[in-house]
């Protein structure tokens, strides 16, 4: 397992107009134009990027592309108990060894891999030449301290990095 710096990220909403040409059409040949799409701007401390989020059979995409266009990688939400009893369990005993008191505010499946493979993984269900690793946001209290931490773990449930959320506070109201 690794410790990585700090995940800080800002996303806003921009209209369809704003997104790039070539991130558009992936779109729209993976996921044949689904009703309602909402795309985002996000900057984190990798660079700048343009997502796609909506509803896709029954669970929520999140697609990433680069500021040119190409797709990164694709996000689908889960809850622990849709994984294999396997992964799910190697999942919570790395948990409960951080700590025992945690709750897990999201569960994604991360897909990445080349841009032909991930349209496969869309409209074909076809899962080759593909890397598949579970990213975990969850909120942590250990003693004296709590907070907000981001999980990655490999397909077979390995923590690979663990790093804290800051949030912004800008994201929240003001009274």
């Amino acid at each position: 397992m690794s410790l990585a710096q700090e995940k800080v990220e800002r996303e806003w909403r921009v209209k369809n107009k704003e997104v790039p040409e070539s991130a558009k059409k992936w779109f729209k040949d993976a996921y044949e134009l689904p009703k309602r799409v909402k795309w985002y701007a996000e900057e984190n401390e990798t660079g700048r990027y343009f997502e796609a989020k909506l509803c896709w059979k029954k669970h929520k995409h999140s697609v990433k592309f680069s500021e040119s266009g190409e797709i990164q990688d694709i996000e689908i939400e889960f809850k622990l108990y849709e994984l294999s009893d396997e992964l799910s369990s190697n999942i919570q005993k790395r948990l409960d060894s951080i700590s025992s008191n945690h709750r897990i505010i999201r569960l994604q499946q991360q897909w990445t891999g080349s841009s032909d493979n991930l349209e496969d993984l869309i409209d074909e269900n076809e899962k080759k030449g593909l890397t598949v690793r579970y990213e975990l946001e969850l909120f942590i209290r250990t003693g004296e301290e709590a907070g907000y931490h981001e999980l990655l773990f490999s397909d077979s449930g390995e923590l690979l990095l663990k790093r804290p959320i800051r949030m912004n506070t800008e994201d929240h109201l003001q009274y």
